[in-house]
């Protein structure tokens, strides 16, 4: 997969004058093997303009939503790819700038609607793993993601299938969040502090 011309082809495709041409030339591209983490790589990209990287999350939420799962909720994308999206997603979203952040928390989003928690069992324990005491953008983006998973649970009925699913989070995501909070007053309570002096 030649990275450099999909972002030449997301770059162009931001050019009114060259985005039909730009936007066919990536349907055609999306259908090769590994196309999805191509996207990735680009978001990922330091070195390249925020614009492409910004438009590259957005194919990718758009393609994910296109291609994740078929009607019977299996994958469309082969399983070593769906696992590369996984295990790196969570750790490429806390990295980028807000505007970015809010299109790959979208793709998780959907991803979580298919695979979360049974198939993506995995997805808390990683969220936990990225808290950290004092990087409040590693931290907003680990709680867009959560709340972009668990507000799902809102508009649902009791049931034991909910209850479980909802334990598996609070056994995990619980005391993290409550340290999370601690360190959190704990700065305001010094940042007061200084200011006073």
């Amino acid at each position: 997969m030649d990275v450099q011309s999909i972002a030449g082809l997301l770059q162009a495709s931001l050019d009114p004058a060259q985005n039909r041409q730009a936007e066919q030339s990536l349907k055609a591209e999306e259908v090769k093997p590994a196309f999805s983490l191509a996207l990735l790589q680009i978001v990922a990209t330091e070195t390249l303009p925020q614009t492409t990287r910004l438009a590259s999350a957005l194919f990718f939420k758009n393609f994910i939503r296109r291609n994740w799962t078929d009607e019977e909720g299996n994958h469309k994308l082969p399983q070593d790819e769906v696992a590369t999206i996984k295990s790196e997603l969570i750790g490429l979203m806390v990295r980028v700038p807000p505007s970015i952040q809010a299109q790959l928390g979208d793709a998780i989003s959907v991803i979580a609607d298919s695979d979360f928690w049974q198939r993506w069992d995995t997805l808390v324990d990683d969220l936990v793993l990225r808290l950290t005491p004092d990087n409040a953008q590693v931290n907003n983006g680990v709680l867009q993601v959560a709340h972009s998973i668990f507000r799902r649970w809102e508009p649902l009925f009791r049931s034991d299938d909910l209850y479980t699913e909802i334990n598996h989070v609070l056994s995990k995501f619980a005391t993290p969040l409550l340290q999370l909070w601690q360190n959190t007053d704990n700065m305001i309570e010094q940042s007061q502090g200084m200011q006073r002096c």
